[in-house]
């Protein structure tokens, strides 16, 4: 099935109504599932308030090391049906949040998308269709970030995003001069080569992080790509790698068993150790 002249949210908010297998409209997260998600796993919720948006996010209560993990979620559910936008893009199956809570690190934290889980007078729905990467978006997860790291006193941090967190996070990625590593799980990383692979408009009011592969070279990556991911495939990633130079681009990590959402939480704690990312449970001296 293609979808033609709609934006990247509408396929991709679409996809995941489609993917959950039912009939009607399944459940949106909302902050309190967010604060009871937090709390079982010892998390603090926090708002991040910006100029434009106020993010939602789970902090550790106290610092345990130098560093900060963030994961940054996905689009959510950005369209009811084919045709009728959500009235806001909290997700069904924060797969972001998943991966974060199956992290056994200390030191991790998870940041929203604008409008998920809270939804305030800026939230038009353009931010969830045609400017999800928009310079005005960006530059609100780029202050949220900013607040983390303040507030937990964190010299540095980890980016992990996935889907559409992924094209965030490289963004983030590319401005800052305090990221340790970045890291995507079916990560949208070229959003022009995604927009031609399912003939959507493409989305000129967002910015590309293929156009800024060039800045992430000195930064330590790994992306992660599944194997029965008919959303986001291999492709996706190659075309975002031939923006680097052959020394630059490091070779993605194919996963097995897993499609664009299903089957990553359970294999995420391995995949971790697997690739070297595993950090110690034992609080820093």
């Amino acid at each position: 099935m293609r979808v033609r002249r709609k934006g990247l949210g509408a396929w991709m908010g679409f996809l995941a109504l489609v993917m959950s297998g039912c009939a009607t409209v399944p459940h949106q997260l909302t902050f309190a599932d967010l604060q009871q998600r937090g709390e079982s796993s010892g998390l603090e919720i926090r708002r991040v308030a910006g100029d434009l948006f106020t993010l939602a996010s789970l902090m550790p209560p106290q610092p345990h090391s130098d560093v900060l993990r963030v994961y940054i979620e996905g689009d959510g559910l950005a369209w009811r049906t084919r045709r009728r936008l959500s009235a806001h893009p909290s997700p069904v199956n924060p797969t972001a949040l998943n991966l974060m809570l199956a992290d056994p690190t200390l030191d991790k934290a998870y940041l929203a998308r604008p409008c998920q889980y809270l939804q305030t007078g800026s939230c038009h729905p353009r931010y969830w269709s045609t400017h999800p990467f928009s310079e005005a978006v960006i530059a609100e997860m780029d202050r949220a970030l900013d607040t983390l790291k303040g507030r937990g006193g964190y010299d540095r941090l980890e980016l992990i995003g996935f889907s559409g967190g992924g094209a965030v996070a490289a963004l983030l990625s590319a401005r800052r001069n305090d990221i340790d590593r970045l890291v995507t799980v079916a990560g949208n990383l070229d959003t022009e080569a995604f927009c031609h692979l399912h003939g959507l408009t493409p989305l000129s009011a967002s910015l590309n992080p293929a156009d800024l592969a060039g800045k992430l070279a000195h930064i330590p990556q790994h992306h992660f790509i599944g194997k029965g991911d008919r959303v986001i495939p291999e492709r996706v990633y190659s075309s975002f790698a031939s923006h680097m130079t052959s020394l630059s681009a490091v070779s993605p990590v194919i996963v097995d068993h897993v499609t664009h959402q299903q089957g990553w939480a359970i294999q995420w704690p391995g995949l971790l150790e697997d690739q070297g990312l595993l950090r110690s449970r034992e609080p820093a001296e």
